[in-house]
């Protein structure tokens, strides 16, 4: 596996996990996910994720993500077992 595609199949697996986490379809978080920001605690460990939707984004996919705000949602740290 060369780096293009080891980087792409990290990317799906991320894909996956934020998909099983917001409760939407991996082909949602590919298509509408614009950016996904790490939210630090105070011993600098990763506390959770900020995950942003394109402004486009529709309706019915934003209506299945839970405790979001407007296009954004704040979720825990992600792990492989959602």
């Amino acid at each position: 596996m060369d780096k293009s595609q080891s980087r792409a199949y990290s990317d799906y697996a991320k894909a996956e996990i934020l998909a099983a986490t917001l409760g939407i379809g991996v082909e949602d978080v590919l298509r509408w996910v614009i950016n996904d920001r790490q939210e630090l605690d105070r011993n600098g460990m990763v506390a959770g994720y900020l995950i942003e939707f394109a402004e486009a984004t529709p309706a019915s996919v934003l209506a299945r993500v839970g405790g979001r705000s407007g296009r954004h949602v704040h979720v825990g740290a992600l792990t492989a077992r959602h």
